[in-house]
């Protein structure tokens, strides 16, 4: 049988067992044994097992025993809905897509069950023979690296290494890229547009001065060498 917690605290739940002369499976559960945890809707900051992720999803509290459920005992609100109208827990490649683009309105008319090919193309936009010319001589001039190209047409940004390269869009025009566009400095070092945290009053923070540890060369303030 296994169990939704780490090997640390599976062991630790056996070793425990063991010195209770019980299994593991009747164990009790010590957490808040002194009664004076607050739980569920006594708490004050309960939210009515609802819980909204960075990404804009709800979370539900099903309980740990729920198949659907994550280690915490939530499950995202869409995916319940959906499996429950099913039957079924979702297939590898199905993916449920938000009609109205607003994730968190979970009713059934809203949720639509579709392939993850699907969904990208919802998701992003599609591209015209003209937008594929103008994506490969914008970075063939180098005035834009893949990741601007791809937040500029909406696309991920390994769409747009695929065009610049020729593998798709193979009879669209426009120039063929096969190696890297960076510039580079006369140094051979990649040139990027900023040098963000390394400027220091006109120059990189690795550029340091010939100091002649005798004495005879420029000084650096607070390094003063002592002559005799």
């Amino acid at each position: 049988m296994s169990y939704p917690v780490s090997k640390t605290t599976y062991y630790r739940r056996i070793r425990r067992a063991r010195e209770l002369g019980c299994s593991i499976d009747e164990l009790p559960d010590n957490r808040g044994k002194h009664g004076n945890h607050v739980k569920g809707s006594s708490h004050p900051r309960w939210n009515n097992g609802r819980l909204i992720t960075p990404d804009g999803y709800v979370l539900v509290r099903v309980g740990r025993s729920h198949p659907l459920a994550d280690p915490n005992g939530y499950c995202h609100e869409h995916k319940l809905v959906m499996c429950s109208y099913l039957g079924r827990d979702l297939l590898p490649g199905e993916v449920i897509h938000h009609k109205n683009g607003d994730k968190t309105d979970n009713r059934i008319e809203n949720l639509e069950l579709i392939t993850c090919h699907e969904h990208s193309h919802k998701h992003f936009s599609k591209l015209t023979a003209q937008d594929v010319v103008q994506i490969r001589e914008l970075y063939h001039s180098g005035d834009l690296t893949q990741a601007e190209l791809a937040a500029k047409f909406n696309v991920p940004i390994q769409r747009i290494s695929k065009i610049v390269k020729g593998q798709v869009w193979k009879s669209v025009g426009g120039p063929i890229v096969q190696g890297d566009q960076r510039r580079r400095g006369p140094d051979g070092k990649f040139v990027a547009k900023k040098a963000a945290g390394r400027l220091l009053d006109g120059r990189t923070w690795d550029e340091y001065p010939e100091v002649d540890i005798r004495g005879s060369g420029p000084q650096i303030p607070g390094c003063e060498v002592e002559s005799g």
